[in-house]
C-alpha cells in the first residue's frame, strides 16, 4: 500500500508536532506501506527524512485557501490517483475528486456555536463557512479520524452523513521531555514575596481561552495576602491580546507574560510551576493538558469539552467563565498541599498512556483497515 498524506495546510503548532510523530513512529512493516508521500509546500523541511518517505514540493504562488481548494481537487486527486491506493488528510479541511481519503477532526470551533459568538463578526463567519467545507469533507471520506471522543460524540451525533463513516479515536501522545516526577507539595506558608508559589497557564491568548478571568480570580488571592504569581505562556490573538493589554499592565506586579515559547522554553517552565490552570472552553485534544500532566504539576482544569474525559479523577475542576469558580478553585488547591500531591500522581501516572507511539500504531491500523474494506475491492 501506498499511502499520501496531504499537508498542505499544516505549518505550525499542534498540526506539525502531531505528523512528526505520526511519520518518526510508524513501523511500515506492521502496516504494509511500501511508501509514503508526503504533499507540502515550504513545511515540508518539518518533516522526518526517510527513505519510504517521498517529499514532493507544491508550485503555487501564493498558497491562500481558495488556491489549495482549487490544487487539491483539480491537481492532487490526479496525482493520488496515478500514484497512490489512499490519501491522509491531517489538517481536516480537504476536497478530492473520486479520490479515497481518511480526514482528521482537529478543530472544535466550527462546530460550537457558543464558542464562535466569543469572536468577532468577521471570524464568527470564517468559522461558519469551515463548518460548512469540514461537513463536507467528512461527508465525503472514506474514514475519520478522532482524537477525542468527546468530539467524536459530538460531531457525529449532529450529522447523519458524517455518523455513517468509519471512524476510530486516537488520542496525541505527549513528547518525553515534559515528563518529570511529580514534587512534594509544600504549604502555602513556606511561600512569600521573593519565593511566590508559581501558577502556570500554557496556551495562546484567545477569546475561548479566558486568561483575562484567571487574572481577575489570581488578584483577588493576591489581594487576599497570598503570595501566588501566575505565569502566562503562548502566543496570541493580536485583537484578543490588545483587549488584554490594560489588564497586563495593571497586573504586571504578578502576572508575566512571556509569549511564545519554544518546546525547550516550555519545559522550563512546567519545572519552575508549582501548579498548573488550564482554562479553556473550547477544545478537541488538549494537548497541553497532557503536557502538564506528564510534567507532575497538581492541575486546576476547565470542566468544558473533553478535559475531564483526558484528566479524569487526577485534577479539580472549575468553570473557567466565572471568576468565582476559578478563585474557589485556586484558593482550595493552594491551601491543601496532600490534595495537590495526591491529584500530581495521579495525573502523572494517567500522562504515561499517551504515547506517539500508539498513537501512530492506532492511526495506520485505522488506514489499513478502512484501506482494506472500503477501498481495496473498489479501486
Amino acid at each position: 500500500m501506498i499511502v499520501g498524506i496531504d499537508a498542505t495546510n499544516i505549518r505550525a503548532g499542534g498540526g506539525v508536532t502531531h505528523l512528526k510523530e505520526l511519520l518518526a513512529h510508524l513501523n511500515p512493516e506492521k502496516h504494509q506501506i511500501k511508501k509514503i508521500i508526503l504533499w507540502g509546500g515550504r513545511n515540508l523541511e518539518l518533516f522526518p527524512e526517510n527513505k519510504w518517505i517521498e517529499k514532493r514540493r507544491i508550485k503555487l504562488k501564493k498558497e491562500w485557501f481558495i488556491c489549495l481548494i482549487y490544487w487539491r481537487y483539480f491537481v492532487l486527486s490526479k496525482k493520488v490517483k496515478n500514484d497512490c491506493q489512499i490519501l491522509f488528510n491531517p489538517g481536516g479541511s480537504g476536497l478530492y475528486d473520486k479520490v479515497p481519503y481518511i480526514t482528521m477532526s482537529q478543530n472544535m470551533l466550527p462546530f460550537e456555536e457558543k464558542e464562535r459568538k466569543r469572536f468577532p463578526l468577521f471570524q464568527q463567519l470564517r468559522y461558519i463557512l469551515l463548518l460548512l467545507f469540514q461537513k463536507l469533507s467528512f461527508s465525503r471520506a472514506s474514514g475519520i479520524l478522532f482524537i477525542s471522543n468527546y468530539a467524536a460524540k459530538s460531531i457525529r451525533s449532529r450529522y447523519r452523513s458524517v455518523a455513517k463513516k468509519p471512524f476510530t479515536v486516537a488520542y496525541h501522545g505527549v513528547n518525553s521531555r515534559f515528563k518529570c516526577e511529580p514534587r512534594v507539595q509544600m504549604p502555602i506558608a513556606e511561600y512569600n514575596d521573593k519565593k511566590p508559589f508559581r501558577i502556570l497557564y500554557v496556551s495562546i491568548i484567545n477569546y475561548y481561552k479566558h486568561q483575562d478571568k484567571l487574572i481577575e480570580a489570581v488578584k483577588i488571592l493576591k489581594e487576599n495576602g497570598m503570595p501566588i504569581e501566575l505565569h502566562l505562556v503562548g502566543g496570541a490573538n493580536k485583537s484578543e491580546l490588545a483587549n488584554l493589554s490594560n489588564q497586563l499592565k495593571k497586573s504586571e506586579h504578578f502576572v508575566k507574560y512571556w509569549g511564545y515559547q519554544n518546546y525547550e522554553n516550555i519545559q522550563q517552565h512546567y519545572q519552575k510551576a508549582n501548579m498548573f490552570v488550564f482554562s479553556s472552553t473550547c477544545e478537541n485534544m488538549p494537548s497541553i493538558l497532557v503536557e502538564a500532566m506528564s510534567a507532575g504539576l497538581p492541575i486546576l482544569s476547565s470542566h468544558y469539552g473533553p478535559m475531564p474525559e483526558i484528566l479524569k479523577d487526577a485534577g479539580d475542576y472549575m468553570d473557567p467563565t466565572n471568576i468565582d469558580s476559578i478563585y474557589n478553585g485556586l484558593k482550595k488547591l493552594i491551601l491543601c498541599p496532600k490534595r495537590r500531591e495526591e491529584i500530581a500522581k495521579k495525573a502523572n501516572m494517567y500522562s504515561q498512556s499517551y504515547l506517539w507511539g500508539k498513537t501512530a500504531n492506532e492511526t495506520f491500523d485505522f488506514i489499513q483497515k478502512v484501506y482494506n474494506e472500503e477501498v481495496k475491492n473498489v479501486i
